[in-house]
């Protein structure tokens, strides 16, 4: 029967081992993924700041072109003053010029904003390039990584699935399948330890019947409770786990 024990206690630690990997492997592409959605949101503020100041340069240029039309107007208006014939007219020409003259100050004033939040435009522009490139190599470096890891855990996966194959085969077909029905049913942990008056898995305090029959491992007990194998663990035995 202790021999039977110390197959089951193998037999879950190489379980939970497994059990780890799988985890660590199944967070290696959520991880690279991660990686590679900051590199989109990079890109994505790239191009916002690059449209941003496209439009911001579309409008100083149609601002310009506005200005070069008004300035024209004034030079026009100002040499059609000669040729008018009456007052009214003059006034009604200077009265143009005063309205276009003032809009051009307008205009002048909205480009040389233009040009400052241009500037503005161009720093932002060239920051999200700097921060785009170094989030690139950065997560390039990382994936390398992160493949390197993922081969890593598939090769010891691998390995240990290999002991554990060998190791349930030398396991009596019925305590085998009393594991894995436990271990089904309770989330994958059907052996724990007990270091005190409780059951080390669902902690219900165990009968003192139960108890002393733990730890003369005359048979294999049960947790009452959750049903899980148990397996009496001296204070220094637990400690050693701990630090190993």
């Amino acid at each position: 029967m202790v021999q039977d024990l110390d197959q089951l206690r193998r037999l879950q630690k190489l379980d939970d081992c497994l059990r780890d990997l799988r985890s660590q492997g199944e967070a290696i592409p959520r991880r690279r993924a991660a990686l590679e959605e900051r590199v989109k949101e990079l890109k994505e503020k790239l191009v916002a700041a690059e449209q941003q100041r496209e439009e911001t340069e579309k409008t100083r240029r149609k601002l310009e072109r506005d200005l070069e039309a008004n300035s024209s107007k004034v030079q026009r208006y100002k040499s059609q003053q000669w040729q008018v014939k009456t007052n009214r007219e003059l006034e009604a020409l200077r009265h143009e010029v005063g309205l276009l003259e003032a809009a051009n100050g307008d205009l002048e004033e909205q480009i040389l904003g233009l040009f400052e939040e241009l500037d503005h435009c161009s720093a932002t522009v060239q920051e999200r390039k700097t921060a785009l490139v170094d989030q690139e190599r950065l997560t390039a470096e990382r994936c390398r990584v992160l493949a390197g890891e993922l081969i890593n855990v598939q090769n010891k996966a691998a390995a240990l699935a290999t002991e554990r194959e060998l190791l349930a085969t030398a396991i009596r077909a019925s305590l085998r399948r009393t594991y894995d029905r436990i271990a089904a049913s309770r989330g994958g942990i059907a052996v724990v330890a007990v270091n005190g008056p409780a059951c080390g898995g669902c902690n219900v305090y165990l009968r003192p019947q139960l108890l002393a029959e733990l730890r003369t491992q005359a048979r294999l007990v049960t947790c009452e409770s959750c049903q899980r194998i148990l397996y009496y663990e001296q204070v220094e035995e637990a400690h050693e786990a701990m630090e190993g």
